[in-house]
């Protein structure tokens, strides 16, 4: 599981979200489920090669929040 795309999840759930919903019969609700797994599997996270580290958040703190310099 670590090797899919999160992204490409939630574009591919929401294209075929009223596919899967909507219809009345099983069948065409199975299919559209079968689809968008596959379409998921097709786009995986790449991977990245000589990353040593984790990620940084260069994100600034919260200025006026409970970590912040004035609202304490």
């Amino acid at each position: 599981y670590k090797d899919l795309s999160q992204k490409a999840a939630i574009l591919g759930f929401a294209a075929y979200l009223t596919r899967i919903l909507l219809p009345t019969e099983t069948k065409p609700s199975l299919q559209a489920l079968q689809h968008l797994f596959r379409r998921i599997l097709r786009n995986p996270e790449p991977r990245r090669p000589d990353r040593f580290f984790p990620r940084r958040s260069f994100k600034p703190s919260p200025r006026w929040g409970p970590t912040g310099r004035r609202g304490a």
